[in-house]
């Protein structure tokens, strides 16, 4: 039961990397892409480090753990 709780940490990490690849699609757009992209690096990256790990650890795990559970019994 731990080995299945740990994979799912792994899938939260891959999501914060997600945010980053969206500014390099609006790369090929410079004429509107430049401000914005000032604005959104600098407000999901916080954001999106403090929010997303914490939930994703919260709720995946419990219903993991249930399910396991019923599986042994």
């Amino acid at each position: 039961p731990h080995p299945a709780a740990r994979p799912p940490v792994q899938p939260p990490r891959n999501a914060a990397a997600a945010p980053r690849p969206v500014p390099h699609e609006a790369q090929p757009q410079p004429h509107r892409a430049p401000s914005p992209q000032m604005t959104q690096q600098r407000r999901p990256q916080p954001q999106a480090e403090h929010r997303p790990p914490p939930p994703p650890a919260r709720r995946p795990l419990p219903p993991p753990d249930k399910r396991q559970q019923q599986d042994q019994n």
